[in-house]
């Protein structure tokens, strides 16, 4: 029953998966990149977990914990990044000569 489960799981986290990936080709924002990269990271973390829960090892646990630091981290350093003022389009005003 547990392995039926696992499999089912294994299942939709590979389409949420693959729902990211399409979310990174075909967005046409850089928002939508970043929401389709942070899907992909959560699902990918919740594999590994799944795995790691049918596999009876708490091996992978230390590599859950790194991947959503790193997926976390990114996102926010990527927003970070889109809400800075563009400093080449910010021009400053040319002074008049008396």
């Amino acid at each position: 029953m547990m392995t039926l489960a696992a499999g089912l799981l294994c299942g939709a986290l590979g389409l949420a998966m693959l729902a990211g990936l399409w979310r990174i080709i075909a967005g046409p924002s850089v928002a939508d990149r970043i929401l389709g990269f942070d899907m992909i990271t959560v699902s990918s973390a919740g594999l590994i977990g799944v795995l790691s829960m049918l596999w009876r090892t708490a091996l992978f646990l230390e590599l859950i914990l790194v991947l959503t630091m790193l997926g976390f981290m990114s996102t926010v350093a990527l927003v970070n990044y889109l809400q800075r003022p563009d400093k080449e389009l910010m021009i400053p005003p040319k002074k008049e000569r008396p």
